[in-house]
Protein backbone atom coordinates (compact mmCIF):
# COMPACT_ATOMS: atom_id res chain seq x y z
CA UNK A 1 0.00 0.00 0.00
CA UNK A 2 1.25 3.44 -0.92
CA UNK A 3 0.45 6.76 0.71
CA UNK A 4 1.61 9.82 -1.19
CA UNK A 5 5.15 9.17 -2.39
CA UNK A 6 6.06 6.58 0.26
CA UNK A 7 5.01 3.08 1.07
CA UNK A 8 3.53 2.31 4.47
CA UNK A 9 6.90 0.94 5.56
CA UNK A 10 8.50 4.28 4.69
CA UNK A 11 10.61 2.91 1.84
CA UNK A 12 10.91 5.02 -1.31
CA UNK A 13 9.46 3.54 -4.52
CA UNK A 14 12.09 2.03 -6.81
CA UNK A 15 11.61 4.66 -9.52
CA UNK A 16 12.08 7.64 -7.21
CA UNK A 17 15.13 6.05 -5.62
CA UNK A 18 16.65 5.30 -9.02
CA UNK A 19 15.96 8.82 -10.28
CA UNK A 20 17.92 10.09 -7.29
CA UNK A 21 20.78 7.76 -8.25
CA UNK A 22 21.00 9.27 -11.75
CA UNK A 23 23.64 11.93 -10.95
CA UNK A 24 26.05 9.34 -9.56
CA UNK A 25 25.40 7.05 -12.53
CA UNK A 26 26.09 9.91 -14.93
CA UNK A 27 29.31 10.72 -13.12
CA UNK A 28 30.48 7.10 -13.40
CA UNK A 29 29.66 7.05 -17.10
CA UNK A 30 31.66 10.18 -17.80
CA UNK A 31 34.62 9.10 -15.67
CA UNK A 32 34.86 5.51 -16.88
CA UNK A 33 33.69 5.76 -20.48
CA UNK A 34 34.65 9.33 -21.40
CA UNK A 35 38.19 8.51 -22.61
CA UNK A 36 36.92 5.52 -24.59
CA UNK A 37 34.12 7.52 -26.22
CA UNK A 38 36.58 10.22 -27.23
CA UNK A 39 38.81 7.54 -28.77
CA UNK A 40 35.83 6.14 -30.68
CA UNK A 41 35.06 9.65 -31.92
CA UNK A 42 38.61 10.03 -33.23
CA UNK A 43 38.35 6.62 -34.93
CA UNK A 44 35.10 7.68 -36.61
CA UNK A 45 36.67 10.90 -37.89
CA UNK A 46 39.45 8.88 -39.52
CA UNK A 47 37.00 6.39 -40.98
CA UNK A 48 34.70 9.13 -42.32
CA UNK A 49 31.57 6.97 -42.68
CA UNK A 50 28.84 7.89 -45.15
CA UNK A 51 25.91 6.75 -42.98
CA UNK A 52 24.93 5.59 -39.50
CA UNK A 53 22.25 3.03 -38.64
CA UNK A 54 20.90 2.81 -35.07
CA UNK A 55 18.92 -0.19 -33.81
CA UNK A 56 17.00 -0.17 -30.53
CA UNK A 57 13.69 -1.09 -28.92
CA UNK A 58 11.42 0.43 -26.26
CA UNK A 59 12.80 3.40 -24.33
CA UNK A 60 16.18 2.74 -25.95
CA UNK A 61 14.51 3.57 -29.27
CA UNK A 62 13.79 7.05 -27.88
CA UNK A 63 17.49 7.35 -27.11
CA UNK A 64 18.16 6.34 -30.72
CA UNK A 65 15.92 9.15 -31.98
CA UNK A 66 17.83 11.60 -29.79
CA UNK A 67 21.07 10.17 -31.16
CA UNK A 68 19.88 10.81 -34.71
CA UNK A 69 19.30 14.49 -33.94
CA UNK A 70 22.51 15.10 -32.02
CA UNK A 71 24.71 13.28 -34.57
CA UNK A 72 23.07 14.32 -37.81
CA UNK A 73 22.85 18.00 -36.84
CA UNK A 74 26.58 18.19 -36.13
CA UNK A 75 28.07 15.82 -38.67
CA UNK A 76 25.83 16.16 -41.71
CA UNK A 77 25.99 12.37 -42.04
CA UNK A 78 22.66 10.64 -42.76
CA UNK A 79 21.44 8.83 -39.63
CA UNK A 80 18.68 6.23 -39.93
CA UNK A 81 16.77 4.12 -37.44
CA UNK A 82 17.31 0.53 -38.46
CA UNK A 83 14.62 -2.09 -39.11
CA UNK A 84 16.06 -5.27 -37.57
CA UNK A 85 13.26 -7.37 -39.09
CA UNK A 86 15.00 -6.93 -42.47
CA UNK A 87 17.59 -9.30 -41.02
CA UNK A 88 15.59 -11.39 -38.54
CA UNK A 89 12.43 -12.02 -40.60
CA UNK A 90 13.29 -11.24 -44.22
CA UNK A 91 16.81 -12.72 -44.24
CA UNK A 92 18.24 -9.57 -45.79
CA UNK A 93 21.97 -9.08 -46.23
CA UNK A 94 23.51 -5.75 -45.37
CA UNK A 95 26.29 -4.05 -47.36
CA UNK A 96 27.70 -1.46 -44.99
CA UNK A 97 31.43 -1.16 -45.68
CA UNK A 98 31.44 2.62 -45.23
CA UNK A 99 28.80 2.78 -42.53
CA UNK A 100 28.55 2.69 -38.73
CA UNK A 101 25.94 0.60 -36.91
CA UNK A 102 24.96 1.34 -33.31
CA UNK A 103 22.92 -1.00 -31.14
CA UNK A 104 21.30 0.34 -27.96
CA UNK A 105 19.85 -1.96 -25.30
CA UNK A 106 19.82 -1.53 -21.54
CA UNK A 107 20.06 -5.26 -20.90
CA UNK A 108 22.00 -6.10 -24.04
CA UNK A 109 19.59 -9.00 -24.49
CA UNK A 110 17.30 -7.65 -27.24
CA UNK A 111 17.57 -10.49 -29.74
CA UNK A 112 16.64 -8.51 -32.85
CA UNK A 113 19.02 -5.68 -31.99
CA UNK A 114 21.82 -8.20 -31.39
CA UNK A 115 21.05 -9.95 -34.67
CA UNK A 116 21.05 -6.67 -36.56
CA UNK A 117 24.37 -5.57 -35.10
CA UNK A 118 25.96 -8.93 -35.91
CA UNK A 119 24.66 -8.72 -39.49
CA UNK A 120 25.92 -5.15 -39.82
CA UNK A 121 29.36 -6.22 -38.64
CA UNK A 122 29.37 -9.08 -41.13
CA UNK A 123 28.38 -6.56 -43.81
CA UNK A 124 31.43 -4.42 -43.16
CA UNK A 125 30.12 -1.79 -40.72
CA UNK A 126 32.01 -0.51 -37.72
CA UNK A 127 29.72 -1.51 -34.86
CA UNK A 128 29.12 0.08 -31.46
CA UNK A 129 27.03 -1.23 -28.55
CA UNK A 130 25.58 1.03 -25.86
CA UNK A 131 24.42 -1.14 -22.97
CA UNK A 132 24.35 -1.53 -19.22
CA UNK A 133 25.64 -5.12 -19.32
CA UNK A 134 29.32 -5.72 -20.11
CA UNK A 135 28.97 -9.45 -20.81
CA UNK A 136 25.75 -9.25 -22.79
CA UNK A 137 25.23 -10.65 -26.30
CA UNK A 138 25.05 -7.12 -27.67
CA UNK A 139 28.44 -6.21 -26.20
CA UNK A 140 29.95 -9.38 -27.66
CA UNK A 141 28.50 -8.61 -31.11
CA UNK A 142 30.10 -5.15 -31.39
CA UNK A 143 33.57 -3.88 -32.22
CA UNK A 144 33.27 -1.20 -29.53
CA UNK A 145 31.17 -1.05 -26.36
CA UNK A 146 30.07 1.88 -24.22
CA UNK A 147 28.76 0.84 -20.81
CA UNK A 148 26.17 3.07 -19.16
CA UNK A 149 27.28 2.17 -15.58
CA UNK A 150 23.75 2.67 -14.23
CA UNK A 151 23.82 -0.31 -11.87
CA UNK A 152 20.72 -2.36 -11.12
CA UNK A 153 17.41 -0.88 -12.18
CA UNK A 154 14.06 -2.30 -11.06
CA UNK A 155 11.59 0.39 -12.07
CA UNK A 156 9.55 0.36 -15.27
CA UNK A 157 9.99 2.49 -17.28
CA UNK A 158 13.74 2.91 -17.09
CA UNK A 159 15.22 6.08 -15.63
CA UNK A 160 18.96 6.25 -15.03
CA UNK A 161 19.88 3.74 -17.76
CA UNK A 162 17.86 5.72 -20.31
CA UNK A 163 19.36 9.03 -19.18
CA UNK A 164 22.86 7.60 -19.48
CA UNK A 165 22.10 6.39 -23.00
CA UNK A 166 21.31 10.00 -23.91
CA UNK A 167 24.51 11.21 -22.28
CA UNK A 168 26.54 8.59 -24.13
CA UNK A 169 25.02 9.65 -27.47
CA UNK A 170 25.67 13.33 -26.74
CA UNK A 171 29.27 12.67 -25.73
CA UNK A 172 29.78 10.56 -28.85
CA UNK A 173 28.44 13.41 -30.97
CA UNK A 174 30.75 15.89 -29.26
CA UNK A 175 33.79 13.63 -29.67
CA UNK A 176 33.07 12.73 -33.29
CA UNK A 177 32.34 16.31 -34.38
CA UNK A 178 35.08 17.83 -32.23
CA UNK A 179 32.43 20.03 -30.62
CA UNK A 180 34.05 21.26 -27.41
CA UNK A 181 31.03 23.35 -26.45
CA UNK A 182 28.75 20.32 -26.46
CA UNK A 183 31.41 18.34 -24.60
CA UNK A 184 31.40 20.93 -21.79
CA UNK A 185 27.62 20.85 -21.62
CA UNK A 186 27.64 17.06 -21.32
CA UNK A 187 30.18 17.06 -18.50
CA UNK A 188 27.97 19.53 -16.60
CA UNK A 189 24.95 17.19 -16.68
CA UNK A 190 25.57 15.37 -13.36
CA UNK A 191 25.62 18.65 -11.44
CA UNK A 192 22.44 19.78 -13.17
CA UNK A 193 20.83 16.46 -12.27
CA UNK A 194 21.78 16.94 -8.62
CA UNK A 195 20.12 20.35 -8.64
CA UNK A 196 16.94 18.84 -10.10
CA UNK A 197 17.04 16.00 -7.57
CA UNK A 198 17.27 18.51 -4.71
CA UNK A 199 14.31 20.41 -6.14
CA UNK A 200 12.28 17.19 -6.39
CA UNK A 201 13.13 16.30 -2.79
CA UNK A 202 12.09 19.76 -1.58
CA UNK A 203 8.85 19.51 -3.56
CA UNK A 204 8.12 16.04 -2.17
CA UNK A 205 8.70 17.27 1.40
CA UNK A 206 6.35 20.21 0.84
CA UNK A 207 3.76 17.96 -0.75
CA UNK A 208 3.90 15.42 2.08
CA UNK A 209 3.35 18.28 4.52
CA UNK A 210 0.32 19.45 2.55
CA UNK A 211 -1.07 15.93 2.40
CA UNK A 212 -0.75 15.58 6.15
CA UNK A 213 -2.58 18.88 6.56
CA UNK A 214 -5.34 17.75 4.20
CA UNK A 215 -5.76 14.54 6.21
CA UNK A 216 -7.37 16.48 9.08
CA UNK A 217 -10.59 14.68 10.20
CA UNK A 218 -13.60 16.00 8.25
CA UNK A 219 -15.41 16.86 11.47
CA UNK A 220 -12.83 19.59 12.19
CA UNK A 221 -12.80 21.07 8.67
CA UNK A 222 -15.17 23.83 7.51
CA UNK A 223 -17.95 22.59 5.23
CA UNK A 224 -17.87 23.34 1.52
CA UNK A 225 -20.40 26.16 1.91
CA UNK A 226 -18.83 27.63 5.01
CA UNK A 227 -18.01 31.31 4.24
CA UNK A 228 -14.78 30.93 6.22
CA UNK A 229 -13.52 28.47 3.62
CA UNK A 230 -11.10 30.41 1.32
CA UNK A 231 -11.80 30.31 -2.41
CA UNK A 232 -10.48 31.99 -5.51
CA UNK A 233 -12.52 33.63 -8.25
CA UNK A 234 -13.13 30.31 -10.01
CA UNK A 235 -14.62 28.51 -7.05
CA UNK A 236 -11.46 26.50 -6.39
CA UNK A 237 -10.06 26.24 -2.91
CA UNK A 238 -6.96 28.35 -2.41
CA UNK A 239 -3.61 27.06 -1.27
CA UNK A 240 -2.31 30.55 -0.66
CA UNK A 241 -2.90 34.04 -2.05
CA UNK A 242 -4.61 33.46 -5.40
CA UNK A 243 -3.26 29.90 -5.79
CA UNK A 244 -5.67 27.00 -6.42
CA UNK A 245 -4.93 23.81 -4.52
CA UNK A 246 -3.59 21.08 -6.80
CA UNK A 247 -2.52 18.36 -4.36
CA UNK A 248 -4.35 15.06 -5.05
CA UNK A 249 -5.35 14.80 -1.41
CA UNK A 250 -7.17 18.12 -1.64
CA UNK A 251 -8.73 18.01 -5.10
CA UNK A 252 -11.81 16.36 -3.59
CA UNK A 253 -12.67 19.71 -2.05
CA UNK A 254 -12.51 21.52 -5.44
CA UNK A 255 -15.92 20.98 -7.07
CA UNK A 256 -15.02 22.50 -10.44
CA UNK A 257 -11.95 20.38 -11.17
CA UNK A 258 -12.67 18.27 -14.26
CA UNK A 259 -11.66 14.61 -14.59
CA UNK A 260 -8.39 14.18 -16.46
CA UNK A 261 -10.18 12.74 -19.51
CA UNK A 262 -12.23 15.92 -19.89
CA UNK A 263 -9.36 18.38 -19.72
CA UNK A 264 -8.16 20.01 -22.88
CA UNK A 265 -4.50 19.88 -23.79
CA UNK A 266 -3.02 22.93 -25.48
CA UNK A 267 -1.49 22.24 -28.87
CA UNK A 268 2.30 22.20 -29.06
CA UNK A 269 3.66 23.47 -32.34
CA UNK A 270 6.33 21.17 -33.73
CA UNK A 271 8.60 24.16 -34.33
CA UNK A 272 8.80 24.85 -30.61
CA UNK A 273 9.97 21.41 -29.57
CA UNK A 274 13.50 20.84 -28.39
CA UNK A 275 15.46 17.61 -28.24
CA UNK A 276 17.43 17.49 -24.99
CA UNK A 277 20.74 19.30 -25.31
CA UNK A 278 20.79 22.15 -27.84
CA UNK A 279 21.29 20.89 -31.38
CA UNK A 280 22.45 24.23 -32.78
CA UNK A 281 26.20 24.70 -32.99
Amino acid sequence: MTIGRRTVSGALPHMLREIREAPQAATLLLEREGPGIRAIGARLRRRNPVAVLIAARGSSDNAAVYGKYVLESRLGVPIALAAPSVVTLLDGRLHLRRAVAIGISQSGQSTDVVAFLAAARAGGALTLAITNAARSPLARAAHETVLTHAGNERSVAATKTYLNQLIAMALLGAAWAGDQGLGREVTAIPEAQRAVSCAISASATSRDSNLRTSATPSSTRPSRNDPRRPRNGHGLLRGGPGRPIVNPGQVAFSPRVKPRSEKRCSRIDSGTRTVGIRTNR
